[in-house]
């Protein structure tokens, strides 16, 4: 039976592995087949040579608003106090 406490091994594996997690958290910006519902900062394969989508043409500006800059300037953040 556990009485709570972990070694410092055992500490240091559980950041590791919560540090990967955020890692792999990272979003990319909102793809959708008709580009004029993507995120205007999509940069698609699907849209070679253009802009990268018409997101920016929609929404009059080339700023994200998908959330995914939020959620990795947020994941980016946490990973700056683990490492």
């Amino acid at each position: 039976m556990s009485d709570g406490w972990i070694t410092r091994g055992q500490y240091e594996q559980k950041i590791e592995q919560l540090t990967e997690l955020l890692r792999e958290s990272k979003r990319g910006h909102h793809h959708c087949d008709d580009s004029w519902y993507c995120c205007p900062k999509c940069d698609s394969p699907d849209h070679p040579g253009g802009p990268p989508s018409l997101g920016a043409e929609r929404t009059g500006k080339d700023e994200c608003d998908c959330g995914a800059d939020e959620w990795n300037a947020k994941v980016d953040a946490a990973l700056g106090e683990t490492t």
